[in-house]
């Protein structure tokens, strides 16, 4: 029971990121919260088809034209609005793709663009910084001695926290990622029924922007 408790832990350590973002999406609660927004568009559409069609039967005095005009991209907002959910996973699932086909090749039997992989390069570099005095040495053909050592040592840790600050950066960009990617599926059905609208297509455009650039990450 041991051993297969540290190969799951082991296994969950050094899954790719991407998973991430599946296990999240996946989660029946997440999809919960999409059901109810798809059902909100319906009901929305559903309201919007009944006044129009109170309107004709009382004879309002409404924009007929401007109706008609609508209902061609409210037609294509509201199917896209019903498999939103799909259409985001597409360009999730290519995302993915990309992501291994630039990072398996490099792959050397751990999980490449790892934090503890970075972690390694970034310790390298900074070791680098830190026999940065005794090159000097050499290249003088002296021996500086404390100066030398303290201006290593200041180079070394600064490189240490730029690696450090970058590191952080980069996990917290990863754990937003995966968040805001998630409450933007669940909100693409409102996204695609804006397009059905001339005034709220803005919406679905920037809707559509921040998604993209989150995914691909742009």
């Amino acid at each position: 029971a041991d051993a297969a408790a540290k190969a799951a832990a082991t296994s969950a350590r050094n899954k790719p990121f991407t998973n991430t973002i599946y296990e999240t999406i996946d989660n029946n609660g997440v999809k919960q919260v999409y059901k109810w927004t798809l059902s909100l568009v319906n009901l929305l559409v559903l309201f919007f088809l009944l006044i129009i069609a109170f309107s004709n039967i009382l004879r309002l005095n409404i924009d007929t034209y401007a109706v008609q005009k609508v209902f061609t991209p409210l037609i294509l907002g509201v199917l896209l609005a019903n498999f939103g959910w799909l259409i985001c996973r597409f360009f999730l699932e290519i995302s993915t793709i990309l992501y291994h086909a630039l990072t398996d090749p490099y792959a050397q039997g751990a999980a490449t663009g790892s934090i503890q992989g970075g972690a390694g390069l970034f310790a390298r570099i900074a070791q680098d910084g830190y026999g940065f005095g005794n090159i000097c040495s050499i290249a003088k053909g002296e021996t500086i001695g404390l100066g030398s050592s303290l201006l290593g040592s200041f180079v070394g840790t600064a490189m240490m926290l730029v690696a450090g600050i970058l590191i952080l950066t980069l996990y917290a960009l990863l754990v937003a990622r995966v968040w805001i990617i998630t409450l933007l599926m669940v909100i693409s059905p409102l996204a695609f029924l804006a397009l059905g609208f001339p005034m709220t297509s803005q919406y679905f455009k920037k809707w559509w922007s921040v998604f993209f650039n989150w995914v691909f990450m742009a």
